[in-house]
């Protein structure tokens, strides 16, 4: 990819990149070093390109005095692009098998509080999916149980697009129009998530790597955000998660992810295609 001016994230050296990830920690507490740094150097680069600053020292510059492209450089770096059901395979999975073992064991033991954390939501179409999910598997006895989704994400804009809640048409590419129109308001050309299906779930900016995990968790999905982290920090976020989730409850990472070698006995695979796991120590 051509950048700007043949400038290319190979110009950008680790020494030179310092200045602008020290200003980013001070100003937000996100610290990049956490992050594989070809990834980061990549969406700096593009930045470059896009602002028409001409170097990393201009660039940098840029970034100090101006906090909305600090924003828009942040939102590179951790953006998801997402839909609702992405990946309907593994959400069938969600539905027949994990979601509903998570419900009859409520009920078996007389528990009505059913608790998940959807880390790294982006823009909120994952954790709007588990709430449909959730209201449909239960029809009936809804109001037997207290459901909590946690959603979180290290970007601001991302979350308050998310607690929106408006969607436009290519978010849907997974759902028929019948049970769009039973989820969702048309307003215009966009779609809002009715506010049955909003209810349940509980938006918050947090950042995996520093901030205490959301625990106490029958499920926790994660899905494509640590393959971007350091292994360190892989490692430090997955015993956030492991404390996080309850025995017996599961975890849902990225297709291209897969369970710290330090794990692999404390989890059982549920299916390992799409890298469902389930506690058992």
């Amino acid at each position: 990819m051509k950048e700007t001016n043949n400038f290319t994230y190979h110009d950008i050296s680790d020494k030179d990149i310092s200045l602008l990830i020290e200003y980013i920690k001070v100003k937000t507490t996100f610290d990049l070093n956490c992050y594989k740094m070809p990834c980061v150097k990549r969406c700096i680069a593009r930045r470059i390109a896009s602002t028409d600053t001409k170097d990393l020292r201009s660039y940098t510059s840029f970034v100090i005095n101006n906090e909305n492209e600090l924003e828009k450089l942040l939102s590179l770096i951790t953006i998801e692009f997402s839909s609702f059901f992405r990946n309907k395979d593994a959400f069938e999975i969600l539905r027949s098998g994990v979601l509903s073992e998570i419900i009859e064991s409520k009920r078996n033991k007389n528990n009505n509080l059913i608790r998940i954390w959807s880390a790294g939501c982006a823009t909120g179409e994952e954790p709007y999916s588990i709430s449909i999910l959730l209201f449909e598997l239960l029809a009936g006895i809804i109001d037997q149980f207290t459901v909590r989704i946690f959603a979180t994400d290290v970007d601001k804009s991302s979350i308050s697009k998310a607690i929106e809640g408006s969607y436009i048409t290519e978010s849907f590419k997974e759902m028929d129009n019948t049970t769009i129109h039973r989820y969702f308001i048309q307003a215009n050309s966009c779609y809002k998530v009715k506010d049955f299906i909003r209810k349940p779930v509980f938006y918050g900016v947090q950042d995996i790597i520093n901030d205490p995990p959301i625990s106490h968790l029958d499920l926790l999905i994660c899905r494509n955000v640590l393959m971007y982290l350091k292994k360190e920090s892989q490692s430090a976020v997955f015993k956030k998660f492991h404390y996080a989730i309850n025995q017996g409850g599961y975890l849902y990472l990225g297709k291209a992810e897969t369970l710290p070698r330090e794990y692999e006995t404390a989890f059982d695979t549920v299916d390992r295609s799409w890298k469902i796991y389930r506690k058992i120590k």
